[in-house]
């Protein structure tokens, strides 16, 4: 079946930038799309975009340790260049946790991160 194929799991290294891992990821695989399903462990120093009171964006920045509870999202290639958007559900020791547009984060040794690699042209031309 093509669809297991195309799922893959990318794990990191202390202090990798997420986006940036995934993004050399698709440069080299030659990947315009990808969806991320799932992920397991922790990021650091990163910085989300929460919905505050009255609906205004608030930009939340943490350098300590937090719970991957949910990701999802894709980072696709338009006008060559990869542009990201990828939604985080965060927690800290499990108790509580906040979501909000990732703008940037750092993984802790042995994150991992579920994706999946989609072929546009595929899709499109059938």
């Amino acid at each position: 079946m093509e669809a297991a194929k195309n799922n893959l799991v990318l794990s990191f290294s202390q202090s990798e930038d997420i986006v940036g891992e995934i993004k050399k990821f698709m440069e080299t695989e030659k990947v315009d799309y990808v969806e991320l399903l799932s992920a397991k462990g922790k990021v650091m120093d990163f910085t989300v975009l929460c919905s505050g009171q009255n609906a205004a964006l608030t930009q939340m920045s943490f350098r300590e340790e937090f719970g991957v509870r949910a990701i999802s999202g894709k980072i696709e290639k338009a006008n060559g260049r990869f542009v990201p958007n990828i939604y985080i559900s965060l927690s800290k020791d499990g108790v509580g946790s906040f979501s909000g547009q990732l703008v940037k984060a750092l993984a802790t040794e042995g994150l991992e991160v579920r994706l999946r690699k989609i072929n546009l042209k595929k899709i499109i031309n059938g």
